[in-house]
Order: structure tokens, then C-alpha cells, then sequence
């Protein structure tokens, strides 16, 4: 169905799909024997057994009723199928009222229910003392190591794991590139003999994403996702989001600068609107394609799920979420003291940036912690443009920080096959050894070792930031003592501190707006 989505097809999946190949025969009529399935010399194992799905696994649609491809349902949705032939929503699958009765058990309806919200997701319920994966997400699980649970191999075939281990197997699917939706159990035990009906009331309760994971995969590195959208006149606006420092950087950007953005903030998930033009979407089919990192072929995030359409996006709808956000509205009317709490590059931000940043709020929303994102965020600019260079050389002689990042401080443009080719971030093997970053990577604790891949990927070329940063390097040089006694005492910091900082100051702020 989908030359785009062919390539990277597993072995695992191919025999998935040669199952339910035959699951369609078997439908009509045709006979199923499991050696017929698996004649290419594969086993067929207990997990994968033949047995009668529903018509929606068979010949699965989205919420819009546009066919999905059978080798895609469960899949991850990649940034290499951007430009696949087939469109459809990777978030949702049609389950019908009919083909809700005709599913066995008030569980099994249960559970398509919350599943066919939920599919770009591996969705964990909670039974008891166990999480449970079931059919297309059991197939995920066998793969991560799971053991299957159970007699049936079939349609609901099912794989569990004690409920004290759910951060250790997340962790696991999320470093793959999966999803997991957390479905808890809404009834309490002493309730359960005065419901109404035959079983426990269930929601879900957390999303964890690659990039939105609250520490799971203990990954040091910025864990930013990338919002595009597209404005009326055809340009382009971006906004790189780091959830766990509450940090984003928003930029109006070519087709060029697009590719850029991507090596240089090595996002793992983009985010994008499904009116995206195709030109913009070959950009991301390259750079998924490509070998410029581990994570280049990131999840695709598309904001229509299931089925629905994009609100109205304006500028003061935006401004006013996210003034909102920080403890207050604004009423509708931008007033200078309306917009104090608003971070000065929003005010300044072009419409297609705010609807970029409208995406990333959107993405966060869905996850369920925009609002404790944007209670303290910080933005910077994405990329470095003449005129804001051409500005910044004009400004006053105010020394800048020796650490600062701020959207009026300017560095040299750098673009994606100029990182690959200087290897600043990747050596020839397209990992870190050999890279300009390896080698100068002296630091001890992972907010230095992010700011220095900051710097790396970000020149400086303002010549009182470049004196700055010189003067504490001379100043540090000066005096070995005092450099080896600040090396000593870096030594010792375990914890994340930029990351905990952030986390403590979100907290403090819900816990005045609480009480």
C-alpha cells in the first residue's frame, strides 16, 4: 500500500502482516492453516497464532474513514512517512457501534473504546496488581520482552507486568519511539459490589512521549520536539520545546533553515498539522532518512487526532493562553501592563512563530502538563537571522553575559550539512566519537554538557560576548587553584540540577495557585 512505510518494515511486522493477509481470506471463506501464513520458512510461534479478528483490525480506518495500512496500525508514524502516498490519521482507528457488540465482553468494548483515541500510543491498563497490554500493543510488548499471559493467542492476545515495574517498561517503549498511555482503575475495591455496570471504570490517566517522558529513559539530553506550522502567505514558523526545562525557541525559517533546526536540536518528536505543504515535508523525509543521528527518524506528531479539525489560532488567543498559564488573563486587548508577564519574544514574535508556539501548547495539552510547562518558560531565538544580527551589532554598550542566551545575542549561521561536514555534533560514523563536541567535552554534570553542545551548535559573533566568555576563561586560567577546586566540586553534583530547579519552581508555583 505504502512504498514510504515499506523500508524500514521489520521481520516481526512483515509476519504480522502476512497473519492478517490471511485473516482477510479467512473471512471469506478460505481456509487458514498457519503453515500456509508463514511460507517463507518462518515458525509460526503461540504468540502469533491464527485467530478471527474484527473487521477494524482486518481492514483498518481512521476517524475520517480513510483506509490504514494494515502493516502501520500500531506502528510508529515516522518523520520517513511524511510524504507517504496514503494520509490518514495515525492517531485513531474507526471502531463502529456495531462493531462494538459485536465484541465479546463489556472488557474487550471497554478497552476499544479508550484504544481507538489512543493509537499512535501503546495503551497499559491496569488490572489489579498488573498492567496489561492487549492485541496490536501486545505484539509491541512480545517485542520488548513481555511474555504473553493467558491461554488466548488470538484477537486480545495479552502481555502484563507487576504494577511496580510500569517506570521500567515505559522506559523501555520509549526508547524505541512508542508512546504509552496509562489507564488506572477509576473505582475504588469497596465500590465494586454498587456499580451499575459489569466492569470497573476505567481512564486514561498519563501520556509519556519520547520527548515528554518525567525522567523515565534517564536521558541527559535535551529532549526538545519540534512544532511546524504553516502560515496563510506560506512561511514557516518552528518552535523547539525541552519540556523538562520548561525552555523553547521559536524562529520564522526557510526550507534551509528548517533542515538546520532539525540536526541542530535533534528533536524526538515533530509536530505538524496535517495541511502541511509537501515541500516542507520532504525536509523532514531527508532528515529522517538520514544518518545525522540516532534519533533522526523521530516520531511524526499530526495535532488533527481523531478526526477533528484546528481552532482558529490568532495572536491574542495566544498571548492570552499563555499569559493565562502564568497566573492571569489578559481580557482579550494587548496593554503594556496586560503583557508584563509575557515573555518579550512572544511580544515580538511574528504570527506564524505564535502559531508554531500554538502547536507546542496544543502537543503539551494533549500530554496534560502545558500548564505546568508554560508557569515558568523561557524562550530563545531559533535561529540567527541578518536582521537580527544587523540589530544586535547597533544596540548599547551594555556588556552581555558570559552565559547568556537571549534572543538578542548573535551567533553564526550554521547550517545542517555545514554541522555534518565540520563534525561538530557526529563523527564520520555519524556518532558522537569523533566529533568536535567529544572532543572538547571536559565537563562533569549534564547542564554543562548541554550548554556546551549549545555553544558548539551556536557561535557567538558579537565581539563583547566573545570577550566575555574569554575573560572568565583567562580569569579561571589564571588561577589553577581555583579552577581544580570548581572541578572538585563538580564532581559531586549527581542530580540534574537545571532539571530539579525547574521541577521545584513548577511545583512551588501550583502549590500558590492550590492553596
Amino acid at each position: 500500500d505504502d512504498d514510504g512505510m515499506d523500508d524500514d518494515i521489520d521481520r516481526r511486522h512483515r509476519r504480522r502482516t502476512l497473519m492478517r493477509a490471511k485473516l482477510t481470506t479467512t473471512a471469506r471463506g478460505g481456509a487458514a492453516d498457519a503453515s500456509d501464513v508463514f511460507a517463507d520458512g518462518d515458525v509460526a510461534d503461540d504468540f502469533a497464532r491464527v485467530a478471527k479478528s474484527p473487521a477494524f483490525i482486518v481492514d483498518p480506518r481512521d476517524a475520517r474513514g480513510r483506509r490504514i495500512p494494515r502493516d502501520a496500525l500500531g506502528r510508529v508514524y515516522r518523520l520517513s512517512h511524511a510524504l507517504a502516498r496514503a494520509r490518514f490519521d495515525p492517531s485513531s482507528v474507526s471502531v463502529s457501534a456495531h462493531d462494538m457488540k459485536a465484541l465479546k465482553g463489556a472488557f474487550h468494548a471497554q478497552f476499544w473504546m479508550i484504544k481507538r483515541a489512543y493509537v499512535d500510543c501503546v495503551v497499559l491498563v491496569k488490572h489489579g496488581s498488573f498492567f496489561n497490554a492487549f492485541d496490536i500493543d501486545a505484539d509491541v510488548g512480545h517485542e520488548i520482552g513481555l511474555r504473553q499471559s493467558g491461554g488466548n493467542s488470538g484477537f486480545m492476545r495479552k502481555v502484563g507486568f507487576p504494577c511496580t515495574q510500569f517506570d521500567e517498561w515505559a522506559a523501555k517503549l520509549l526508547a524505541l519511539g512508542y508512546s504509552v498511555a496509562r489507564v488506572e482503575q477509576m473505582d475504588e475495591d469497596e465500590h465494586a459490589s454498587k456499580r451499575s455496570s459489569k466492569v470497573m471504570k476505567r481512564e486514561c490517566c498519563e501520556i509519556l512521549t519520547p520527548s515528554i517522558e518525567r525522567g523515565l529513559t534517564q536521558s541527559e539530553h535535551a529532549l526538545y520536539f519540534l512544532a511546524i506550522a504553516e502560515g496563510e502567505d506560506g512561511s514557516i514558523g518552528a518552535c523547539a520545546f525541552d519540556a523538562a526545562s520548561s525552555t523553547g525557541a521559536i524562529g520564522r525559517v526557510s526550507l534551509e533553515e528548517l533542515a538546520t533546526v532539525l540536526v541542530t536540536y535533534d528533536p524526538r518528536e515533530v509536530v505538524i498539522s496535517e495541511t502541511l505543504n509537501d515541500d516542507a515535508r520532504k525536509v523532514l523525509v531527508t532528515h529522517g532518512r538520514s544518518a545525522a543521528s540516532g534519533h533522526a527518524n523521530c516520531v511524526l506528531r499530526v495535532l488533527e487526532r481523531g478526526g477533528s479539525t484546528l481552532p482558529p489560532i490568532t495572536r491574542p488567543n495566544v498571548l492570552s493562553a499563555v499569559k493565562h498559564f502564568s497566573g492571569s488573563g489578559m481580557n482579550g486587548k494587548e496593554t503594556d501592563a496586560s503583557m508584563a508577564s509575557v515573555p518579550a519574544i512572544l511580544c515580538k514574535a511574528s504570527d506564524v512563530e505564535l502559531q508554531a508556539v500554538a502547536y507546542a501548547m496544543r502537543h503539551l495539552a494533549w500530554v496534560g502538563v502545558c500548564e505546568d510547562v508554560f508557569a515558568r518558560v523561557t524562550f530563545t531565538n531559533l535561529v540567527s537571522s541578518a536582521a537580527d544580527n544587523n540589530a544586535a551589532e547597533t544596540t548599547s554598550n551594555v556588556s552581555p553575559s558570559a552565559f547568556a542566551l537571549s534572543r538578542d545575542l548573535t551567533f553564526m549561521k550554521l547550517d545542517g550539512d555545514a554541522i555534518k561536514s565540520l563534525h561538530i555534533l557526529t563523527g564520520d560514523t555519524g556518532k558522537l566519537a569523533g566529533s568536535l563536541f567529544a572532543f572538547l567535552n571536559q565537563t562533569f554534570t549534564a547542564p554543562g554538557r548541554r550548554r556546551l553542545r549549545q555553544w558548539l551548535v551556536r557561535p557567538l559573533r558579537d565581539v563583547s560576548a566573545i570577550n566575555a566568555r574569554l575573560d572568565v576563561v583567562q580569569e579561571l586560567s589564571r588561577d589553577p587553584f581555583l579552577l581544580q577546586s570548581l572541578r572538585d566540586a563538580l564532581k559531586h553534583i549527581k542530580v540534574d540540577y537545571e532539571r530539579t530547579f525547574n521541577k521545584a519552581a513548577r511545583l512551588a508555583i501550583k502549590a500558590v495557585k492550590t492553596f
